[in-house]
């Protein structure tokens, strides 16, 4: 019985470890902006047009801050590390790497993308409070955490936004 308990835990563990996503730390958010809006081929502020059941989706660019301007975009959920918008997630911020013809063009969740319903980078120490809890009145105070949180997210992207385009404007 002891065996097969520990060959579960470390099947569980072992498949944990092999679908999660290997994100490393982007450290201060002034920095990790720069440095990808360096690596990035494209970024652009952008509305999901098209959700489709096979990972695709479709955005309208609105705004090209680098790279080549192109009216639409297509882009591909590959793995579980790839980003896939949800039906509310209508206005983003999106930046790509690379953009390569012979292969599905991806959003990182690893980088700074990120829709403007849910502006929190999970990658520079910027996580949601918790879940609320069960009792009301503590579930009132969470509520207000939350969206204190959100607030100081958007205002940080409106910032990114800004700083992007004073960097187009620049070149």
């Amino acid at each position: 019985m002891k065996l097969g308990l520990t060959f579960l835990l470390a099947t569980i563990t072992s498949l944990q470890i092999a679908l999660g996503c290997d994100c490393k730390q982007q450290g201060d958010l002034n920095e990790a902006q720069k440095r990808n809006y360096e690596n990035s081929e494209l970024i652009f502020m952008g509305r999901v047009i098209e959700l489709n059941e096979d990972g695709t989706f479709k955005f309208e660019i609105l705004e090209t801050f680098k790279g080549t301007k192109q009216k639409y975009i297509e882009l591909k959920q590959t793995h579980s590390c790839s980003v896939l918008p949800s039906e509310d997630e209508e206005y983003w911020l999106v930046y790509i790497d690379e953009l390569k013809n012979d292969e599905p063009i991806i959003i990182s969740s690893c980088g700074l993308s990120r829709s403007f319903r849910y502006p929190c980078l999970m990658n520079i120490n910027d996580l949601p409070p918790p879940p609320p809890p069960s009792d009301a009145f503590l579930q009132l105070e969470s509520e207000i955490l939350m969206s204190e949180h959100r607030t100081k997210s958007l205002e940080i992207l409106k910032a990114e936004i800004e700083q992007l385009r004073n960097w187009r404007s620049e070149k």
